[in-house]
């Protein structure tokens, strides 16, 4: 995805930082998501969302689960 250019980058720098980085942060994504001047509330961005699709993907194998048994044809 990195090569391909289609990333999603969070970043938490400076703003002098983010400047210097941004040719990078082009090549490699397709957006940039500045949250903050302090590097380690990227780390939590990005956990965050994480935590949130694996919640989405959980939900809908419960939701298919609970289909499937009541007879719920999968198409």
């Amino acid at each position: 995805m990195a090569v391909a250019g289609r990333l999603f980058v969070v970043a938490a720098c400076t703003r002098g930082a983010i400047e210097v980085a941004t040719p990078l942060l082009q090549a490699i994504g397709q957006k940039t998501f500045v949250v903050s001047e302090t590097p380690n509330v990227a780390n939590l961005v990005k956990l965050s969302g994480n935590f949130l699709i694996a919640s989405e993907i959980e939900s809908f194998g419960e939701a298919m689960a609970l289909n499937s048994r009541g007879g719920v044809d999968k198409r």
